[in-house]
């Protein structure tokens, strides 16, 4: 097990446009994190619906001023919160600009040598941050992805369950295809072009030279 001075600090983006139906497991599944040395950034990009209600009601926020390395790339930021409840975790509201833009927004206010792309209805095995640390311990790794699965597909015990909606099966037979096949293969060749983005790993140095995501 590695000790506290062995974990370096990961940054964890969440972009969230609409995501108000999937926020609190997000948060719970933030929670059961074995990690300690972490941050989260949601960023929410232009939402219509009630995301940023439910991020004041279960984060219970208060607005901050914390220094952003802001360019080109970011997007508009409104206001820039911090909870009261969990203070490693942060949100940014900013004008829709899609995808790419609320995760440059995120890295341009990151701390973490680590920086992990999250989407809002992923869900994260308790000591899937652990598992990124140990892997950035060989300097030359610079991203990481994890093993992304079909969640209407997965039963109580992590087994993977078949049912009888034909559209299911279907998406399932394109992520065994894509993560359990190609990937695997591409990443044993050393060959792999494309880290996922329900769940990449990156160092922030590396993202900062290339000018974010």
């Amino acid at each position: 097990m590695s000790s506290i001075s062995d974990l370096k600090k990961i940054s964890v983006l969440i972009p969230a446009y609409n995501e108000e139906l999937v926020l609190l497991q997000c948060i719970q599944i933030w929670q059961r994190l074995s990690y300690e040395n972490k941050e989260a950034i949601f960023i929410n990009d232009g939402s219509t619906d009630n995301t940023m209600g439910v991020l004041h009601d279960f984060l219970e926020l208060s607005i901050i001023e914390k220094g952003i390395t802001k360019d080109s790339t970011s997007g508009k930021i409104l206001n820039l919160y911090q909870s009261k409840e969990f203070t490693e975790i942060y949100v940014i509201d900013q004008l829709n600009g899609g995808k790419s833009v609320a995760l440059n927004t995120g890295i341009s206010m990151a701390t973490g040598e680590i920086v992990i792309t999250l989407d809002a209805d992923s869900i994260l095995e308790s000591d899937s941050l652990s598992v990124i640390n140990e892997s950035f311990a060989d300097p030359k790794v610079i991203a990481a992805g994890g093993m992304v699965q079909v969640g209407q597909l997965i039963n109580r015990k992590g087994n993977i369950i078949y049912g009888k909606n034909w559209i299911i099966k279907y998406q399932l037979s394109g992520y065994l295809s894509s993560f359990y096949v190609r990937k695997v293969t591409q990443a044993k060749l050393s060959v792999l072009g494309v880290v996922s983005g329900a769940f990449g790993a990156f160092r922030l140095n590396i993202l900062q030279q290339i000018g974010g995501g």
